[in-house]
């Protein structure tokens, strides 16, 4: 089986040392990837974008085609397109693979209709499924986008409520499939502190985080906050923290040191106003930590499993839900019941044996029609 994925934000994941940031998307296809080459004898290339000219590399068993990163947006945008167009149609494939709404699902689509292969695609937010990208990001955006949604033979989406809004907006139906991550042996003792992991925009909300943490100074907080295209934003937001007693700010650090960093801190806070279903609660969960949202619970998860709580957007409601979590006695509660939901729904070795499954599935039964088709 030759599997061909398109993410070209991944880069940093292979090689740390990339100044582009990566996203839940990237992690996750590459956590599944990484699980399905220790598993099967699948062979799985990745198209990628990174730093300086085109470039083939091994990143453990995964096979990377780096294309080149073009300094000016414009050529990222038409030359960029054409690039990864050439690199999948070039490569060896019985399926591609692409996770998150963009310019890549319509590209990726289009090289598997040219080769005649299965295009399976994944959704990684509500964006995916609500109408947000041909009514908020142009008509050119959106038609690419639309035109690899269309031509997926298989859509697996993160929850079930991104499943009911592709089905009522698109017509199509979806597989539902969780995040997952390696689950670790043992929770560490000792937690301490609350933490908040996202990239510095808009839909992330990091201003809000700020304001809890000046109005709980009793609490230690840590903030994990790279720069995503807003420099503007984030240097206000660097800025800010500073004053801050209290946190520790962070403007970027590896996946690896975000894991010891969810080890040891006690509670997570969300206070994104939309997401999908985020690598940073598959971290919390699993680690044990329970997790205090202001807006976003998927399929209601958090308050249904006992695992945290959504307070609203009051900012009095979040410290009072924070403050509430860090007695003892609840928040060892939840972070049991938050550690056994890990074990149960998020553990990779189980998700990239289903994930592998659909893929065989995809691929028999996008050959079947085709002999059916010319039969």
């Amino acid at each position: 089986m030759n599997i061909t994925i398109t993410s070209l934000w991944a880069q940093k994941l292979f090689r740390p040392g990339e100044p582009q940031p990566f996203g839940g998307a990237e992690l996750q296809l590459t956590l599944l990837a990484r699980e399905l080459a220790e598993q099967t004898d699948a062979t799985i290339r990745f198209v990628t974008r990174g730093q300086g000219p085109a470039e083939e590399f091994l990143s453990g068993l995964l096979r990377i085609h780096k294309l080149p990163y073009r300094r000016l947006r414009i050529a990222r945008s038409v030359w960029g397109m054409l690039d990864c167009l050439r690199a999948c149609r070039r490569l060896p494939s019985d399926i591609y693979i692409q996770r998150g709404g963009g310019f890549e699902t319509g590209i990726t689509g289009w090289a598997a209709r040219s080769k005649n292969k299965p295009f399976l695609f994944m959704t990684s937010s509500l964006w995916d499924v609500d109408g947000f990208h041909e009514t908020r990001r142009g008509v050119l955006y959106g038609t690419f986008y639309l035109y690899g949604l269309r031509r997926a033979g298989i859509i697996i989406t993160q929850t079930e409520q991104q499943q009911r809004l592709l089905k009522e907006r698109y017509g199509r139906e979806s597989i539902v499939m969780r995040s997952a991550h390696p689950i670790p042996e043992a929770i560490p003792e000792g937690k301490e502190g609350v933490l908040w992991v996202g990239r510095c925009e808009p839909c992330k909300d990091p201003d809000m985080f700020l304001e809890l943490a000046r109005r709980t100074p009793r609490i230690s907080f840590t903030m994990v906050c790279p720069p995503a295209n807003r420099m503007d934003m984030f240097e206000r937001v660097q800025e800010k923290a500073r004053v801050i007693a209290n946190l520790r700010f962070l403007p970027g650090v590896s996946f690896e040191e975000t894991e010891r960093l969810f080890a040891s801190h006690k509670v997570m806070v969300n206070t994104s106003t939309q997401e999908g279903y985020p690598n940073t609660f598959v971290q919390a969960f699993k680690w044990g930590l329970p997790i205090i949202t202001a807006r976003f619970d998927p399929d209601d998860i958090l308050t249904a499993h006992g695992m945290g709580l959504r307070t609203g957007e009051a900012i009095e409601d979040l410290a009072k839900g924070v403050e509430a979590m860090m007695e003892e006695e609840r928040w060892l509660e939840a972070s049991r019941k938050a550690r056994r939901f890990a074990d149960e729904h998020h553990n990779i070795r189980t998700a990239a044996s289903r994930f592998y499954e659909i893929i065989e599935r995809a691929v028999a039964g996008h050959q079947k029609r085709a002999m059916a088709k010319h039969s």
